[in-house]
């Protein structure tokens, strides 16, 4: 029972290099969102996919985004951050507040 346990186990998950990966985000964070420690921080990505036909030639283009999304309780903020895979570079944080959010809501209703 033990062999196939560690058979179908599945891909282990590096746990240095998550750690590692964490503190860079965080510190990109920090770096262009005031207060960025007040918020709660996942990673997220945006995929793209393009398909183009030029007679005989076929195929499909895909852009990949890479997002550090926080989101503070007490503020009820999101910010998103976009950046590189490596995490070694960010671009401007874009800010939604809630109070937005619902109101964008109720207008497309």
């Amino acid at each position: 029972m033990g062999f196939f346990n560690k058979l179908f186990k599945g891909p282990e998950i590096d746990m240095e290099k998550s750690n590692a990966n964490r503190k860079k985000m965080c510190t990109l964070f920090n770096h262009v969102v005031k207060d960025g420690d007040n918020y709660r921080l996942i990673f997220g990505y945006t995929e793209d996919v393009s398909r183009f036909n030029y007679g005989f030639v076929h195929g499909s283009k895909t852009k990949i985004g890479n997002l550090i999304v926080g989101w503070n309780e007490a503020s009820q903020t999101i910010v998103v951050v976009p950046t590189v895979p490596e995490l070694s570079g960010c671009g401007d944080p874009i800010y939604y507040r809630r109070s937005e959010i619902l109101k964008a809501l109720y207008l497309l209703a």
